[in-house]
């Protein structure tokens, strides 16, 4: 291994394990250490007497003889120290977890995923504990698609560190972000999605609640539960207790899938054990199938040196050997900004919702840089894939074109058409699809198709209500029999499937998109029936949107104007093609696949804050007024 000079930004407590994990690999030496604390330095120096103690963190940046830098340094300073760092020079960096504890210092961090020109590892150890690491390793394909994933954590309170900078939650980011971001790290990782919503309860009930700072009563949560669903609608837990130090396994992570579950049990940190007590309890990973028989046991010996070393059941050394490849090798980092951001931003996510005392979606606190899908994120689903979407009037026209531009997308289109042998060509057409004869005017019928969407795939996510009848004739022929028969179709069942939807929407937090039309926006002749519905649902839209809005529940419409269907080509005779080309400032009519886009659009998570919305496709023939051809010269 090539010689890799370290320099140590800051170096209490956990720099001090960075240091001797770090003296445990050949090839790495500690060359340099800014730590502005007497105490701490004077411990720095008998772990490494070959290293150069520096005044300031520039004079550190102004040692030529690095290689790498670890930043130890308490969690407020990490933003500050990695934007000086940048500013001077540009070297590997391991940082400590959390990346940063201020929503105002993420643009530090963004600038640094854009521009800084050297490997970033955040300290994300956990990930490299021997069991966790075999859980890791073995957990996707022994428990088959995991569902469900808890973490455990029964430990010893907060240690003392200089300036006490841990006992509050403006110093250290909340338990939640300084404790607990190893845990969502790991949730992402080992779930393979990003989160959609948390919910989480915490307090303090026995810790540092005798201490006073400045007469000030320490606030930094001593337990609490988390509960995370991801996009992909697993789910996972967090339990935390910090006055549980006569826990034998300090943390227990357990991932159950469709075809097993998979459990890692780490031991307490040894420096805590007993010694008039036996041996501390072997780290494993137990594998239990769903058929019952017998489990699997895998001991995960840790070296002695490596318990000794530090708190982490020789993760830092591990991390550290990976690391040092980064650097020697000039490869990504397994940890990236991105990650060190995402588990920041769910312990911010936990901390909001345990205060506030409710659930906190993660585009609240979500930007693009965060969801930007990296080099280390390349196994994360996208926000749009697998979600289920059922799209009435689906066999022809814009219904399939939509349904097969969802399809291409990754979405899971649900087909649903009252015309059965229209629909089962266009299942033939689409492939492994769900198909549901349905008339939507009909309650029952709509009932009986939700519980089967339900049935096959357990949630809904998007409700595209495009079925709709066409029925043009004079006010005087238009009885009421035919009216209701439109009203039926073209109102009646989109209140109705939308109705039906919405107790699922609300859990998935998804959209509808009505399709309306331009006969809705505009009076026309011989369509007092359709275009007077159409009208309908355009208000409709907004109702629901003002109503479904608290839910997450985003409602829009589109309002597509001549489009080239088949049925549209049957009825219109040569001279309206010509009187819609010659109104429409496009000068032709659309086709499906655009409505399609626009329809797409507006249930991706691309169009997360629009809502109550009519979008009109219809190639500017809205915007024409009374445009007479005779007063354009």
């Amino acid at each position: 291994m090539n010689q890799v000079r370290y320099g140590f930004v800051g170096c209490g407590m956990m720099g001090q394990e960075h240091i001797r994990n770090l003296k445990l690999i050949d090839g790495c030496s500690i060359a340099a250490i800014f730590e502005p604390d007497e105490n701490m330095r004077a411990q720095c120096a008998q772990l490494a007497p070959e290293a150069v103690f520096a005044s300031s963190l520039d004079a550190l940046l102004q040692i030529e003889a690095l290689d790498a830098l670890v930043i130890t340094s308490p969690n407020f300073c990490h933003a500050d120290q990695l934007r000086e760092i940048a500013s001077m020079r540009t070297l590997p960096i391991l940082c400590e977890k959390p990346l940063y504890t201020d929503t105002a210092d993420e643009a530090t961090i963004k600038q640094l995923i854009k521009s800084y020109d050297a490997p970033v590892w955040v300290g994300m150890e956990y990930r490299y504990m021997p069991p966790v690491a075999a859980l890791i390793d073995r957990a996707g394909a022994f428990c088959g698609d995991i569902r469900m994933l808890s973490i455990t954590e029964h430990r010893f309170p907060f240690l003392e560190k200089v300036g006490d900078w841990n006992r509050f939650n403006a110093q250290s980011g909340g338990t939640f972000v300084e404790k607990c971001c190893h845990f969502f790290d790991l949730m992402r990782l080992i779930i393979g999605a990003e989160p959609h919503y948390i919910m989480s309860m915490a307090g303090q009930a026995h810790n540092h609640l005798d201490e006073r700072y400045d007469g000030k009563v320490p606030d930094i949560w001593d337990h609490g539960y988390v509960i995370v669903e991801f996009e992909n609608q697993a789910r996972a837990m967090l339990e935390l207790c910090m006055f549980a130090e006569g826990a034998a396994y300090q943390e227990r992570i357990c991932a159950i899938g469709a075809d097993g579950k998979a459990e890692a049990f780490v031991p307490a940190a040894a420096r805590f054990w007993p010694d008039d007590l036996s041996t501390l309890p072997r780290p494993k990973l137990e594998l239990s199938p769903r058929a019952r028989k017998q489990n699997e046991t895998i001991y995960c010996d840790i070296d002695e040196n490596l318990m000794i070393a530090g708190d982490h059941a020789g993760s830092t050394y591990y991390q550290h050997l990976e690391f040092t490849k980064t650097v020697t090798e000039k490869i990504d980092p397994a940890v990236s900004l991105e990650d060190g951001m995402m588990a920041v931003k769910m312990g911010q996510a936990a901390q909001i919702s345990a205060t506030e005392k409710r659930a906190v979606y993660m585009d609240e606190l979500l930007t693009s840089y965060s969801r930007m899908n990296r080099k280390s994120r390349d196994k994360m689903t996208n926000s749009d894939k697998d979600k289920i979407a059922i799209i009435t009037g689906s066999a022809r026209g814009i219904g399939l074109a939509t349904a097969q531009k969802m399809k291409a997308n990754g979405l899971r289109p649900v087909l649903v058409d009252y015309d059965a042998d229209a629909l089962a060509d266009a299942k033939e057409q689409l492939g492994d699809v769900l198909a549901i004869e349905c008339d939507i005017s009909q309650p029952d019928q709509i009932a009986s198709m939700i519980d089967s969407v339900i049935s096959g795939y357990g949630q809904i996510d998007v409700l595209v209500n495009n079925a709709g009848i066409a029925d043009f004739g004079p006010i005087e022929d238009t009885d009421f029999t035919r009216w209701r028969a439109v009203m039926g179709t073209n109102l009646d069942g989109v209140f109705l499937c939308s109705q039906a939807a919405t107790p699922y929407l609300k859990q998935t937090r998804g959209a509808i998109v009505n399709i309306g039309s331009i006969s809705g926006l505009r009076a026309s002749t011989l369509r007092v029936a359709y275009g007077t519905s159409k009208a309908g649902v355009i208000q409709l839209t907004q109702q629901q949107a003002v109503e479904l809005g608290e839910f997450g529940i985003r409602v829009n419409c589109v309002c597509p104007g001549p489009v080239r269907t088949k049925l549209a080509m049957a009825v219109h005779t040569q001279d309206i093609i010509d009187a819609y080309h010659d109104a429409i400032p496009l000068n032709r009519y659309g086709n499906e696949s655009e409505i399609a886009e626009a329809i797409y659009f507006l249930a991706s998570h691309k169009a997360s804050y629009i809502t109550g919305q009519t979008l009109s496709v219809d190639g500017g023939f809205e915007a024409t007024g009374v445009g007479l051809p005779a007063l354009r010269s």
